[in-house]
């Protein structure tokens, strides 16, 4: 018996620590990412095209190394999501529809900010 209480206790602990490991990772990048969208974005609203456009091929190339990590534990679906409206705003700048653009990235941002909040651990997302 004073076996299996170790055994749970230590498997207790691990998913803690692998829970607070994830969390601060999916943080730290979608504070990165969603950063890198809102000065973009900015830059679209002030019509600095060229700017923007290096910014968001920035975020994209950032995207892509970091994305690799999350797709162990979050939905693809979100993640896909998140990756189809910053290569839209991308696309639309390209095109130069910059209100469309500056939807798209708004929206890259609001994706962001959800699955940084989905993922956190607290009451809300454990009931």
């Amino acid at each position: 018996m004073k076996k299996e209480a170790i055994v749970g206790t230590i498997i207790l602990v691990l998913v803690f620590v692998m829970n607070v490991i994830t969390q601060k990772y999916t943080t730290s990048v979608m504070d990165e990412i969603s950063g890198l969208v809102l000065e973009a974005c900015d830059d679209v609203k002030q019509k600095n095209v060229e700017v923007a456009k290096g910014k968001l091929e920035y975020a994209i190339s950032r995207w892509e190394k970091l994305k690799g990590n999350l797709e162990l534990y979050i939905e693809h679906a979100e993640l896909e999501k998140l990756e189809m409206y910053l290569l839209d705003g991308k696309n639309y700048i390209d095109t130069e529809e910059y209100t469309m653009a500056y939807q798209s990235l708004n929206t890259c941002d609001f994706i962001a900010n959800h699955i940084q909040e989905k993922y956190k651990f607290c009451l809300k997302n454990i009931f």
